[in-house]
Formats: structure tokens, C-alpha cells, sequence
């Protein structure tokens, strides 16, 4: 899936904060598939996500991957995000409580 950071910023800034002993709690992969309202399959609009590869690279246990959701987008415009359902981010909101 192509990022809106440049590749040599993103692995920059991974040299960066492992340096400044700085923890990576996780990656977010927002808009990394679609999901088919009527049979559940995941559609890779963008192509095949490499961020599972990523992770393993930099040793970061939490990827989580965030499907294209037209309810999340109309409550991101109307600057209400926060009362999407939190079960999309369980995984992050875990690793990142302990």
C-alpha cells in the first residue's frame, strides 16, 4: 500500500525514535482494504499491504488495519471520530494500556 510518507522519511523516523529510545506502540494502516457489506471479503483496493512486513522488520508487535468505512469517514468531517464504535481500535487501545 502506498503511504503518504515517503519510504526514506518512514524508515527515518523508525532509526530516529528507536535511537531516542522512544516505543513504537504500533502502526495504523488507515484505508488498507475495503470490506464487502454483503459478503464479508476484504478487497485490497490499493494492492497487497506490506505493513505486516514492516512491523516484523522494525519488531513491532501491534499492526492494526483500518478498512475503507464510509460511517468512520462521515464522522471524521463532521469532526466526530471519536464516536465511531472503539472496536476498531481495540487492538491498539490494549497494547497501548499495559
Amino acid at each position: 500500500m502506498k503511504s503518504s510518507i515517503p519510504p526514506t522519511l518512514s524508515v527515518s523516523l523508525f532509526f530516529f525514535l528507536k535511537m531516542m529510545n522512544i516505543p513504537i506502540l504500533g502502526i495504523v494502516e488507515n484505508m488498507s482494504y475495503f470490506e464487502c457489506p454483503n459478503c464479508k471479503e476484504r478487497h485490497y483496493i490499493y494492492g497487497e499491504s506490506e505493513i505486516q512486513a514492516i512491523a516484523e522488520r522494525y519488531d513491532i508487535d501491534t499492526v492494526l488495519q483500518l478498512p475503507l468505512n464510509r460511517e468512520y469517514a462521515s464522522a471524521c468531517d463532521k469532526g466526530k471520530a471519536y464516536e465511531m464504535d472503539a472496536k476498531m481500535m481495540a487492538p491498539l487501545y490494549e497494547k497501548i494500556s499495559k
